[in-house]
């Protein structure tokens, strides 16, 4: 098993292995909403895109290492800052699944609630490995040509 998330996110199974299901079953929201980042592929040059989500997955490979070091040492106030900022970003990306999440862990140390805090964190760093999978596959592994 990786050490941190960046390992994680270089390792073989994120670039070849296939993800999960990206539909949002048992009212989850997706895993990851295509037409957000197909939006965005559309406003810029394909080398900038590129270039754009590969720098989405290591900022948040850092990130999730980052909450993940703030849970073991139940820095709630830290947690809730790093959540904030995830919320934001996974929006951003589209990464609705995670975004929801962030929003429990938010929520979880606003209420002072460790416990729940690190159930939340174990959950984000599953479903964001799965996430950066299919972001991955669909957007990057295509084998198109970056220009």
């Amino acid at each position: 098993m990786p050490a941190n998330a960046s390992e994680e996110l270089k390792g073989p199974g994120i670039a070849s292995g296939s993800p999960q299901d990206n539909t949002g079953g048992d009212s989850q929201p997706p895993l990851l909403d295509e037409e957000q980042l197909r939006s965005i592929q559309q406003v810029i040059a394909p080398a900038e895109f590129h270039s754009l989500v590969e720098s989405y997955l290591t900022n948040a490979a850092s990130r999730l290492d980052r909450i993940d070091e703030l849970a073991a040492r139940g820095d709630l106030p830290g947690l809730r800052r790093e959540a904030h900022d995830l919320i934001s970003t996974a929006g951003n990306f589209g990464v609705r699944r995670v975004e929801a999440l962030a929003h429990q862990l938010h929520a979880a140390c606003k209420n002072d609630d460790g416990d729940a805090a690190r159930r939340v964190v174990a959950e984000v760093r599953s479903v964001s490995v799965s996430a950066w999978a299919l972001m991955r596959s669909r957007f990057l592994d295509t084998g198109a040509v970056v220009q």
